[in-house]
């Protein structure tokens, strides 16, 4: 027999229909089966079923439990007079002390493998606070390489989250003739599968000489859920999807094909991001590592 391990297996996490599994096996007497393995670390895996015909076959083995602890399990396939096995690792989960979605605290920081470019590393970092149009915003440097520096801007107001920048920053299928500024509502804490919304509607004349408007509409795909991300086990997951939009004065909005999609962890921020557009991969970063003070 030959297996291969499928799915996640997060310390403290019920496994479901995604965690299983695939057996290869060479059935000699077709009929009736079950097969199971021990349980270890409080979870075990278990098939039943009925081979039709004899031969090389693949049969999965659901998973069932939660595993208790993090480190490699190894089990034990039992089936008839054959056995063999396999092993499974479990990932603790990473902590937190903070319990927000997108921390702002001082000198915080997060490290990121750019998968467009491997062995690069982009490091995000608290630096300071400023006053803009009366409101207070945390400036966020990101280092991409030795000679390659930007900051950002963020707040926090009641439950939503602002990034202060250029209104046509997210798009390349339009460039305003002058910088306007605004806050783009990229995050809400409180926020559940499904929920939608969307920034300010904006209106200049672009480079090419025409009046376009822009928006962006925000996703909730999946909210507090739990996900491997680098080889990181998180909890208190939340997937959110950004579509940029454009419009002709005497037009509708229409998706720009550009999509963005994040991964926020409560209690330690962004730990995954990618930009599409029409399908292609313009960019893509994973956390590495982190501190959240």
């Amino acid at each position: 027999m030959n297996d291969t391990v499928i799915g996640d297996y997060i310390q403290g996490i019920e496994l479901d229909t995604s965690s299983y599994v695939k057996v290869a096996v060479n059935v000699i007497t077709p009929g009736s089966y079950t097969i199971s393995t021990n349980t270890v670390n409080g979870y075990s895996f278990s098939d039943t079923g009925t081979f039709a015909v004899a031969g090389p076959q693949t049969i999965r083995l659901s998973s069932k439990g939660a595993p208790l602890n993090s480190g490699t399990n190894k089990f034990i396939i039992t089936a008839g007079a054959f056995s063999c096995g396999f092993s499974v690792t479990v990932l603790p989960v990473a902590i937190t002390a903070n319990n927000d979605l997108f921390p702002l605290t001082a000198n915080s920081y997060w490290v990121y493998d750019d998968a467009l470019s491997p062995g690069t590393n982009v490091k995000t970092t608290v630096i300071d606070s400023t006053t803009i149009n009366g409101e207070l915003y945390k400036i966020m440097n990101e280092q991409a390489l030795p000679a390659l520096s930007q900051s950002f801007r963020y707040r926090k107001s009641g439950s939503d989250y602002f990034e202060y920048g250029q209104v046509d920053k997210y798009t390349a299928s339009v460039r305003y003739n002058k910088l306007i500024y605004d806050d783009l509502p990229f995050l809400k804490e409180s926020v559940f599968a499904g929920d939608t919304w969307r920034s300010k509607e904006y209106s200049d004349t672009a480079s090419f000489g025409q009046v376009i408007n822009i928006q962006y509409v925000y996703l909730c795909l999946a909210a507090d859920i739990h996900a491997v991300i680098n080889g990181k086990a998180f909890t208190h997951v939340y997937k959110i999807q950004m579509k940029p939009q454009i419009r002709s004065l005497d037009h509708g909005f229409n998706n720009t094909g550009e999509i963005y999609t994040y991964y926020y962890v409560r209690g330690i921020g962004l730990v995954s991001y990618q930009e599409t557009n029409m399908g292609s991969n313009y960019g893509e970063l994973k956390i590495n590592n982190w501190k959240v003070n």
